[in-house]
């Protein structure tokens, strides 16, 4: 029993082996084995009425780098003191001209400090007018008590007075020069605190003034960072506007191009919005990369061009030499799926060659491989030979 079983196992897996190497061509011959998958196969069919000869061609080489369009002047508002903002007169796309409210803050507080200001320059005032009327009477104490000393200091050598009255003498023209002194003195104290007082003063009215954010020059509201009710701090933006109509594009160039971009060159630029490509110039290169990116900010000024708005993509170009390259009539290329073929004269016949494409100029296609310089190559479709 377990002998016929053994059998009956045996002879499943042969048929089961015969059957897979069956369906795998394996007891056929002539079939494509993968070596000849690859090797291109000659193309049968009468000779081509049309053809051409691949030739080399000298092209000029472009460098090319992604960018975005931006103003040439961008403003940040920002408060100055931290408020609440009580209202904003703009939003994003208004125009707006210099001196113009843009945003109101709370100023009740503001208010308070200046008015506390002002009664302190009252007083420190009223300081200085007592002192000044309090130094006439001292100058004249001095005056006095001057005069009265040297008089008796005449008289004492004229023993005409006695040495205690000298002494008396003296003893109050000394303190009537302190007391002049002293009052000089108030008079300047009382007048530098005066001018604290006015400086303070000039600060809270100055301060007062952040309260109201106005537009420091003509331009664009770009975008509005805040609403009314927000808590606006210094530092912080509640505005961008765009002040200077004129645009750049702001490009990230590669450390490996680099060298082909040179300030004050004209560049090309264009942008898929509009309809036509810009010409530019190159005004300035950030002489830093960006470590992340290894790219390199170049800035081209662009012409005024109606429809060129900033945030815009674009696309700079910049000559950078020239190149070899083998060119074949548009013609001659067939598009099969997502690949090209271009059907050339081979020793043992016409074959389909599978090539890679690059530029097109004047009619003309790249070929980056598949065909070298000097190959007959046969139109795919309506063209004339060269």
């Amino acid at each position: 029993m377990n002998l016929r079983n053994l059998l009956s196992t045996a002879l499943g897996i042969t048929i089961l082996v015969g059957l897979v190497l069956y369906t795998g061509g394996f007891f056929e011959s002539g079939g494509i084995s993968p070596d000849s998958a690859s090797r291109p196969q000659p193309t049968q069919g009468p000779t081509p009425s049309r053809t051409a000869t691949a030739h080399l061609k000298t092209i000029s080489q472009t460098t090319t780098a992604p960018g975005t369009v931006a103003p040439r002047t961008t403003v940040r508002v920002e408060a100055q003191v931290a408020a609440q903002i009580t209202s904003i007169a703009v939003t994003a796309g208004d125009r707006v001209s210099t001196g113009e409210t843009l945003i109101q803050l709370e100023h009740n507080r503001l208010d308070t400090a200046v008015e506390q200001a002002r009664q302190h320059l009252v007083k420190r005032q009223s300081q200085l007018d007592q002192a000044r009327e309090n130094l006439p009477a001292a100058q004249a104490e001095f005056n006095a008590t001057q005069a009265q000393w040297r008089r008796i200091k005449t008289y004492f050598k004229a023993e005409a007075a006695t040495k205690q009255e000298l002494e008396q003498a003296r003893a109050a023209f000394h303190r009537a020069r302190s007391r002049l002194t002293t009052a000089r003195k108030r008079i300047g104290q009382a007048a530098a605190g005066v001018e604290v007082a006015r400086q303070k003063l000039r600060a809270a009215r100055i301060k007062r003034g952040y309260a109201r954010l106005t537009a420091p020059a003509d331009g664009q509201v770009a975008k509005r960072l805040a609403d009314p009710g927000d808590q606006a701090r210094p530092g912080t933006p509640l505005l961008v506007l765009h002040t200077d109509r004129t645009l750049r594009l702001e490009a990230r160039v590669p450390e490996s191009r680099l060298a082909h971009v040179r300030q004050g060159h004209n560049a090309t630029v264009h942008i898929p919005a509009l309809p036509a490509a810009l010409s530019g110039t190159i005004e300035e290169i950030i002489p830093s990369a960006d470590p992340r990116t290894r790219t390199f900010t170049v800035k081209v000024a662009l012409p005024d061009y109606s429809g060129l708005q900033p945030g815009m993509f674009g696309r700079l170009e910049v000559a950078s030499g020239t190149r070899q390259a083998v060119f074949v009539p548009e013609g001659a290329v067939r598009p099969m799926g997502q690949l090209d073929i271009v059907r050339v004269r081979q020793q043992q016949g016409w074959q389909d060659i599978l090539v890679t494409t690059g530029v097109h100029r004047d009619e003309m296609i790249e070929i980056l491989s598949g065909v070298a310089p000097g190959d007959e190559i046969a139109f795919a479709g309506g063209g004339h030979g060269t």
